[in-house]
């Protein structure tokens, strides 16, 4: 009888020690869990785009990949695409017009550049996306998912204006179909 109640006892403070410690654990960041405004993201290296103009655009020639802190203007609108993705087909048209009015404010275009990065995608079907819908800005394959993973794993289309410090100004979950609003708040966040 002795026995059973100290082996009792003993379970009963080894549970007890063991919930404690869960408890004073830190909470680790749930995967999948997109970044938040204020968040700095981790170092992540985005594939090249295939075109020089492209390339030229973003100031990143004479290498394979890049990073953001390597880019000569503040901020990087990112869209976060599928290349199957019939939503992110839905946004493409308003992201198109968005470049427009973008270059041809010269003080936005001098602060903020746009890029899309295709999750999962080749070379071949980055091309498809851009030609089927016309796609005036880079759009650069992401094979190996690192940038998705980098910013959580999300949905798409995901939309962030990250600084060159990788610092997130912006997240948006979903289609952004008013570009006037749009740019309203880009207007703030380059300011």
């Amino acid at each position: 009888m002795m026995f059973g109640n100290g082996w009792e006892r003993a379970s009963l403070l080894i549970l007890g020690v063991a919930a404690f410690c869960v408890l004073l654990a830190p909470a680790p960041t749930p995967a999948g869990s997109i970044p938040e405004v204020g968040a700095v993201l981790p170092e992540v290296r985005v594939c090249v785009p295939e075109t020089e103009k492209e390339r030229n655009y973003l100031g990143v020639n004479g290498t394979e990949k890049f990073t953001f802190d390597q880019l000569s203007f503040p901020y990087l609108l990112v869209e976060i695409a599928g290349v199957y993705c019939p939503y992110c087909h839905e946004q493409a048209p308003h992201f198109n017009t968005l470049f427009s009015r973008i270059r041809k404010n010269a003080e936005m275009a001098k602060k903020i550049r746009m890029i899309t990065i295709a999750a999962g995608a080749d070379a071949s079907e980055v091309k498809f996306m851009k030609e089927q819908f016309s796609i005036p800005f880079p759009v650069v394959k992401d094979p190996d998912y690192g940038v998705f993973e980098a910013v959580g794993e999300p949905a798409t289309p995901f939309t962030l204006v990250v600084s060159r410090d990788r610092k997130v100004v912006y997240t948006h979950l979903g289609i952004i179909a008013n570009v006037d609003s749009f740019m309203e708040e880009l207007s703030r966040i380059v300011r």
